[in-house]
């Protein structure tokens, strides 16, 4: 006997088997319950949800509180003990209690009492806004709320935004609901009064609020009780009631006390809150993912592994971040960046290990046959955006590229090392410059020596790398001194490190070597500021706007002893007084000359073209719409032909006055001085025991040894001749005096006002300005001089300045 299958049909088909046939069917047989007589129980589908708490009321904060007695009263009669209460400094008492109706008693009471105090709005007296895109901006305000009352919202109020700049309307509104619980059901919405509409929810604006009552942080006008201040004055009162109707500069912050109104952005008090609650968003994502580090390794936070995490070139920034990634690590072939070292003692064996422990972490591009012949590091804190770009790696030039968001723009960082055994063609060079981008800085060993940017000879690379310069219109950072100090003596110092810049302003660079290390290779330190690095003129007596009737008159005053020196102190005692005066009536009369900033002076049509660019620039950001693009880009050329017209007009006037001749006071020669000269190279010198002087002290003392040794007086030719020589007094001697018009016509004729004063600054041009007293006070000198055969200390001071001659001299 076949027995059936399982899920077959008593007739062999393969069809499920259909259900039992229900209890109530006409047709079914008759059956009993056996639980019939059990009692039946009520049944409810509606299963009640436990309810929602409703939100805590917001604290209330009570100043001035002296006695907390009754204000604890005060909270017994409202709440019961249904509250808490916090001390804080100043005396302020932080007030919590738990119903929202105990709170808005307590709002009142204190309203009542003039208590000081303040509070903020409850979270369920808070509106919901939202933003609605794509209604045009005439629609009426009254039609929206209707159409969104229809869908079950409940507004209570819609405005229309206007442009910031134009004032125009644009087609957003902003609509703020009802809170209630089914509000975010709104953001389902795309169609309204029959338009196509996006509803998004607003920006969140890291914005710390103030309130326009008492001017301090942190609350608003509607719920601040405090006295009201001023926001131009210290004064206690409102703004509303000030006297200062009027702008006026001489304003006082009463929360710095800075000469700044209360609101003023810029405020120390703002800064502060602000750097505490909006911290940089990158330093905290960095912070929380950064990995523990071994505590035997005293080294930064070190950066998570890269082959943990599959990079792709599509991921988002936050899907890196997710993983633990930073931007440093976007390049799948190398170690992320390395981050600022903090050691924690002065011990050299853990400083050792720390430095190891950072170089293996740290962007390092080795030499490509692995051998330890140079390569290139960069080092970069970790909370400075940067991104490690595609590194060069080529035998004649390793480089590691970094690129940073400062200055305005994307700026590549390049550390390049050029090894001396290769040649580098122009191509080559150029090929690696140009992938750098439009704005870059490289720094490092080049090995390419040429006397613009200060070596003390040139070779063909470094002809080759001029050519490129000179070509691409590249700039150069250069300390001007040698950066190589070679051990073998036979070997002179020469310059090698410097750095090639592209769209920076070498003005607000600064370049100087640092001679703290022992290596060969002298470290060279750029500091690059955001304004223009200005170097302090030197000091001088006067300048084009000094009045000589002043001086003269004001030197005059100073002439008080006239009586003629008799002893050699009193000839140094009078010259002093004499400079004194000198100096003194000259910054007496010379106000303080501050050169005003230039400004270009454009014509009104090419203002006109600007406010046209940028009306078609802003609408353009707006609208994304391509004739809007042709009509900004049209308007860029156009202004941009404009400007070089008037530049070039502008440079052949200024080029058509140039004169050699003193009436336009040598203008010729003075343009010559604003060309773009060769880097002045500073010699290096060997001290006596053979090595090299390296800084200015050193120079300085090997100057002064030398010029010590070679001016000597003149060696007697016997010792009999200088014996036999009749020695005579200076009384004995006649010498013929001075007179005051000797005197006058030389320092009118034969003195040079263009040459170098002294230290003491006093230049011919003041010695032709001095009065008639002043001049025969100087005679009286002179003569005293001659008179007992004494030569003056101070006229013995002079500054020596070492030229140095040209090859071709020495």
């Amino acid at each position: 006997m076949t027995e059936k299958r399982k899920g077959e049909n008593g007739n062999g088909s393969t069809e499920p088997a259909t259900k039992q046939t229900k209890l109530d069917y006409w047709l079914a047989l008759p059956t009993s319950n056996r639980f019939d007589s059990l009692p039946q129980e009520e049944t409810n589908n509606d299963v009640e949800m436990p309810e929602k708490n409703p939100p805590k009321p917001p604290p209330v904060f009570v100043h001035g509180v002296e006695q907390i007695l009754p204000l604890k009263t005060l909270l017994d009669s409202i709440a019961k003990d249904d509250y808490t209460h916090k001390a804080l400094h100043d005396n302020t008492v932080k007030i919590q209690v738990n119903k929202i109706e105990q709170y808005r008693l307590l709002l009142q009471t204190l309203r009542e009492k003039k208590t000081d105090m303040h509070s903020y709005q409850p979270k369920i007296d808070r509106s919901f806004r939202v933003i609605i895109k794509g209604l045009h901006h005439s629609t009426d305000t009254n039609e929206i709320k209707s159409a969104l009352k229809a869908l079950g919202h409940t507004v209570k109020n819609v405005h229309n935004v206007r442009d910031r700049h134009t004032k125009h309307p644009l087609s957003i509104f902003y609509v703020d609901l009802q809170a209630a619980s089914g509000n975010k059901t709104i953001y389902d919405v795309n169609r309204l009064l029959s338009c196509v509409v996006r509803v998004e929810p607003p920006h969140h604006k890291k914005e710390i609020v103030q309130c326009t009552n008492c001017q301090r942080y942190g609350h608003t006008k509607s719920f601040c009780n405090r006295p009201p201040r001023c926001i131009k004055c210290t004064i206690p009162h409102s703004t509303a009631s000030c006297p200062r109707n009027v702008k006026d500069v001489n304003v006082m912050c009463v929360n710095c006390g800075g000469n700044h109104p209360a609101n003023y952005r810029g405020c120390s008090v703002h800064e502060q809150l602000r750097k505490k609650l909006h911290q940089n968003l990158r330093t905290r994502i960095n912070e929380a993912r950064s990995p523990k580090t071994n505590t035997n390794v005293n080294s930064a936070t070190l950066l998570p592994n890269l082959n943990s995490v599959e990079l792709n070139g599509q991921m988002t920034y936050a899907e890196m971040t997710k993983h633990g990634v930073s931007a440093a690590q976007l390049h799948p072939r190398h170690e992320p960046t390395g981050s600022s070292l903090t050691p924690r003692q002065d011990d050299l064996a853990e400083l050792k290990q720390m430095m190891k422990a950072l170089m293996e972490q740290m962007s390092t591009i080795r030499h490509p046959d692995g051998r330890a012949r140079g390569g290139t590091a960069i080092i970069i804190r970790k909370n400075i955006k940067h991104i490690l770009k595609t590194p060069s790696t080529e035998e004649y030039l390793q480089a590691t590229t970094v690129e940073v968001d400062c200055w305005g723009s994307p700026t590549t960082i390049a550390s390049v090392y050029c090894p001396p055994r290769y040649n580098i063609s122009r191509q080559q060079l150029e090929s690696f410059f140009n992938g750098l981008g439009p704005k870059f800085i490289a720094c490092g060993d080049y090995n390419a020596k040429h006397t613009h940017w200060g070596s003390r000879l040139a070779n063909p690379r470094g002809r080759e790398l001029f050519e490129v310069l000179r070509k691409k219109s590249y700039g150069y950072l250069s300390s001007g001194e040698p950066t190589y100090w070679p051990s073998d003596p036979n070997k002179h110092p020469d310059l090698l490190d410097f750095g090639v810049t592209c769209g920076i302003n070498t003005s607000i660079c600064l370049v100087k070597s640092s001679l703290d290390l022992s290596s060969d290779h002298t470290p060279v330190i750029v500091d690059i500021f955001t304004d223009i690095v200005k170097i302090p003129s030197p000091c001088t007596l006067y300048n084009r706007k000094t009045d000589w009737n002043i001086f003269r008159h004001n030197l005059d005053d100073k002439m008080t002893q006239l009586q003629p020196p008799s002893s050699p102190g009193e000839v140094d005692c009078a010259i002093e007084k004499l400079t004194t005066a000198i100096q003194t009536a000259a910054w007496e009369a010379t106000p303080i000359f501050e050169r005003e900033p230039f400004s270009y002076q454009t014509s009104q049509s090419i203002s006109e073209k600007i406010r046209e660019k940028r009306s078609l620039r802003r609408r353009w950001h707006y609208t994304k719409h391509p004739e809007d693009k042709k009509r900004f880009n049209k308007a860029t050329k156009e202004l941009n032909t404009l400007l070089k017209d008037m530049k070039n007009a502008s440079v052949e006037k200024y080029l058509s006055n140039l004169s050699p001749t003193a009436a336009s006071d040598y203008s010729l020669w003075k343009a010559t001085k604003k060309f773009n000269r060769p880097q002045i190279s500073h010699a290096p010198i060997r001290k006596g025991n053979g090595e090299w002087a390296r800084n200015d002290q050193d120079k300085a003392n090997l100057f002064a040894d030398h010029l010590k040794n070679v001016f000597q007086p003149w060696p007697a030719t016997s010792a009999t001749s200088v014996i036999s020589a009749p020695v005579q007094s200076p009384q004995a001697t006649s010498v013929k005096r001075f007179k005051l018009n000797e005197l006058i016509n030389v320092i009118m004729d034969e003195i040079n006002t263009k040459k170098a004063p002294g230290w003491d600054l006093i230049t011919g041009r003041i010695l032709r300005e001095l009065s008639a007293k002043c001049c025969f006070r100087l005679l009286m000198i002179f003569n005293a001089t001659l008179k007992l055969g004494y030569y003056p200390l101070q006229w013995k001071v002079a500054q020596v300045v070492m030229v140095p001659k040209l090859r071709s001299e020495r």
